[in-house]
C-alpha cells in the first residue's frame, strides 16, 4: 500500500517551475570597455569614497590616477566637482566643474559652476562663466535652464531669447511663459513679446496661458482691441463667462 501511495504522489507531482531569467549583470555590460576605462572608473569611485570619508587629498590623488586612464572625461570631472561642492569644498570643486564645462558636460556643469561662484559671492566670476555658456550653441532644453541664471544675473534680454527658443519647441509651457514675460518686461521687449505670443497662439490655440499672456501684453502697451480679443479667448477657454473681469485682470497684471 505504501508503495502504491508513493507511486501516485509521483504521478501527480506538479511540473518544475520554469527557470527565471537571469538578472541583468552590469559588469557584463561593461565587459566591452577597454581596460583603461575600467581602471579610470575604479580610481574615480575610490576618489568619491575617500572624499566622503574626509580624505580630500587622497581623493584628489585617486582622481589624478583616473585621469591618467581617461584624461578627457567630462563625467568624472563633473561628478567629483559636485561631490566636493556638496561637502562645502568650494575652492577644490571649482577647477573640476570648470574642466567639466570645458569638456562639454553641458548645463549641469555650467549651472553647478555658476552656483558655486554665487555661493562664494563671486558675482563677476559667475557673470564670466555665464558669458562663456551663452556663447556656446545649446539645445532648447539647456537654454531653458540657462535663462534662469541670465535673469538672475541681470541679462533679461538674453533670458528672453533663451526662453523664446524653448517656447518654440514647447509652445504653451505656462511656467516658461511667465518667466518670459518677466524677462521681456525687464528688457522692454514688448513688440518681440507680441510676436512670440502670436506664434504661440498659432502653435497652441487651446492654451489658456498663451491667451492670458497675450491679453496682458496687449493691455500693457495699450492695444485695447487685441487685448479684448485675447481676453475673450482666455475667458472662453477657462469657462469663466465674465470677459470684463478677465479684461480687468489683464490690465492690472503687468503694471
Amino acid at each position: 500500500m505504501l508503495a502504491l501511495l508513493a507511486l501516485l504522489a509521483c504521478a501527480h507531482k506538479p511540473p518544475p517551475a520554469a527557470p527565471r531569467p537571469a538578472a541583468p549583470r552590469p559588469a557584463a555590460e561593461r565587459a566591452a570597455w577597454p581596460p583603461t576605462l575600467h581602471e579610470a572608473r575604479r580610481y574615480y569611485l575610490l576618489g568619491l569614497l575617500l572624499a566622503e570619508a574626509g580624505d580630500l587629498d587622497g581623493a584628489e590623488r585617486a582622481l589624478g590616477q583616473a585621469a591618467i586612464f581617461d584624461p578627457d572625461s567630462p563625467g568624472m570631472a563633473l561628478g567629483f566637482g559636485r561631490e566636493l561642492a556638496a561637502l562645502g569644498q568650494w575652492e577644490r570643486a571649482e577647477p573640476y566643474l570648470r574642466a567639466a564645462a570645458a569638456r562639454g558636460a553641458g548645463a549641469p556643469a555650467w549651472a553647478a559652476l555658476i552656483a558655486l561662484y554665487l555661493e562664494l559671492d563671486l558675482e563677476l566670476d559667475a557673470r564670466a562663466a555665464l558669458g562663456e555658456w551663452a556663447a556656446r550653441d545649446a539645445p532648447p532644453s539647456e537654454r531653458r535652464e540657462r535663462a534662469g541664471y541670465r535673469l538672475r544675473l541681470g541679462d533679461a534680454a538674453g533670458a528672453a531669447a533663451d526662453l523664446a527658443a524653448w517656447l518654440a519647441a514647447a509652445p504653451g509651457d505656462e511656467e516658461a511663459l511667465g518667466q518670459y514675460l518677466r524677462a521681456a518686461g525687464r528688457a522692454r521687449l514688448w513688440a518681440s513679446a507680441l510676436d512670440l505670443l502670436s506664434a504661440q497662439a498659432e502653435a497652441a490655440p487651446g492654451s489658456v496661458a498663451v491667451w492670458r499672456a497675450r491679453a496682458q501684453v496687449a493691455a500693457h502697451i495699450g492695444d485695447e482691441a487685441l487685448a479684448a480679443e485675447a481676453a475673450g479667448r482666455w475667458d472662453a477657454l477657462s469657462g469663466g463667462g465674465d470677459p470684463e473681469a478677465v479684461m480687468a485682470l489683464a490690465r492690472s497684471a503687468l503694471r
